[in-house]
């Protein structure tokens, strides 16, 4: 089974250096960058992909070659890094991941921001503060759960995301941010239901857009299924 917490792990792509822990200072600017790559755009991963140049992230994609799971390269996988104030940070976007139970599954477009070090209490109260929520734990992860409706945002308690996961993902379009640490990195990672209308560039190239949405392009991967 791939859990909320497993999924938010894989999202760190590859461990980095070690250093001194991330200062609280810094995590206001880390989620801020969250914030601006992430959350803004509700998960568009497209837009993501044109903002995070303009924010001062490079290409990053040799990173993957160690990140294997399984034994297989990860597929479809973006990966742009910077260095902030003496701290590693990379943004990771990875469309059409699936959380799975059985025969269920659920397709969640994720837009991380990976911190090496990273201070995990540090950060999650930055994101608390920034989505004005508290979270609950759930397999390693902190939580922050909600649905977005005509009425607008409806906080998601624990004992409603346990008991109904499947219904709040299938119906009411759920949205959920992690907060994980896996080693000496910190992952924060937005998911949002997958767009059906995207298009993936198989191969990374730093000169084109590597994901489209909107229009069918023969040199790009149809979405999986």
């Amino acid at each position: 089974m791939l859990t909320v917490a497993r999924l938010a792990v894989i999202m760190s792509a590859v461990a980095l250096t070690s250093a001194a822990p991330a200062p609280p200072t810094l995590s206001a600017a880390v989620v801020a960058e969250f914030k601006a790559l992430c959350l803004n755009w509700d998960g568009d991963l497209e837009a993501t992909q044109e903002l995070v140049i303009e924010r001062g992230f490079q290409p990053a994609q040799d990173r993957l070659e160690s990140f294997r799971p399984g034994g297989r390269p990860a597929r479809y996988t973006y990966v742009w890094a910077r260095n902030i104030e003496g701290v590693d940070v990379q943004v990771v976007a990875k469309p059409r991941s699936f959380i799975g139970w059985g025969n269920e599954r659920f397709h969640q477009d994720v837009c991380s921001i990976v911190v090496t070090p990273g201070h995990r209490t540090s950060l999650r109260n930055e994101v608390a503060h920034e989505l004005d929520q508290d979270s609950f734990r759930q397999a390693g992860a902190s939580v922050f759960a909600w649905t977005q409706g005509p009425n607008g945002k409806a906080v998601v308690p624990r004992r409603i995301f346990d008991n109904q996961l499947y219904r709040l993902m299938s119906e009411a379009a759920l949205r959920m941010v992690t907060v994980a640490d896996h080693n000496d990195q910190v992952i924060l990672s937005y998911f949002v239901p997958s767009r059906e209308d995207c298009w993936f560039r198989p191969n990374y190239t730093p000169t084109e857009a590597n994901i489209v949405c909107g229009a069918a392009r023969d040199e790009f991967a149809a979405p999986e299924t």
